[in-house]
């Protein structure tokens, strides 16, 4: 098991080979859903590795294509949330109260919310909770 270690400078080292020098952002979304197709296998989900994991995989997500972006990011959210509550985390989910506990976070620049949230993906991923 690899130890995660959030320090910026070691993860930007050791993820600097996703950059521009030797990928573009087609082949990291390509890259991640590989890597989400071997995780889902690991865990014992649905296997979609070789071809015919990839042809089952269009049958199977061929409801998803149909939605644009921004419904695609309104279910991330919506799924960020059940599971941190599935985690056990306790919270009100109507959206006044989201918005009004989030108040605080939507006032800081985007560049900082962005920083936010990764610091955050990988304070749970080295917990043993990915999100």
């Amino acid at each position: 098991m690899a130890t995660i270690v959030c320090d910026p400078n070691a993860l930007a080292a050791a993820a600097s080979c996703f950059g521009v020098l030797c990928t573009g952002p087609d082949a990291r979304e390509g890259i991640d859903i590989h890597v989400r197709i071997q995780e889902l296998a690991a865990i014992g989900g649905i296997d979609y590795r070789g071809a015919a994991g990839r042809a089952q995989l269009s049958v199977d997500a061929k409801g998803w294509f149909r939605l644009d972006e921004d419904t695609r990011r309104q279910i991330a959210l919506y799924l960020d949330i059940q599971n941190a509550l599935n985690k056990g985390a306790s919270f009100p989910t109507d959206i006044n109260s989201l918005q009004t506990a989030a108040r605080c976070y939507i006032c800081e620049p985007w560049e900082t919310r962005r920083a936010f949230k990764l610091y955050l993906k990988c304070l749970l991923n080295k917990a043993g909770a990915p999100e």
